[in-house]
């Protein structure tokens, strides 16, 4: 599966406040069929992926100064009203989805 994140000379380049996903952690993904038969890719990149036991963070990734700090979170915007509306999707989702 393709993630819209990297790292590029140590640094963290996340793509619409997308968080890589962790090994050992479950997730709730909207999915959509890439260029090829064996390629996936979030859908709504910021707004497709939802971890079962993370959350979300109003804040910068300069905040932080390694990787590890950062994979707790799923989702991690300095605008308060994505991380508010991230929020609410997943309350939603796992409403749906796990409860």
């Amino acid at each position: 599966m393709n993630e819209p994140s990297y790292f590029n000379k140590n640094e963290y380049v996340q793509a619409d406040a997308y968080v890589k996903m962790s090994d050992n952690q479950e997730y709730i993904l909207f999915l959509r069929q890439g260029d090829t038969s064996n390629e996936y890719g979030v859908t709504s990149i910021g707004f497709g992926k939802y971890s079962i036991t993370g959350k979300s963070h109003l804040g910068k990734l300069s905040e932080f100064n390694k990787f590890g700090e950062i994979k707790k979170y799923d989702f991690i915007s300095d605008d308060e009203s994505f991380v508010n509306y991230y929020s609410e999707i997943k309350k939603n989702v796992l409403k749906k989805y796990i409860n």
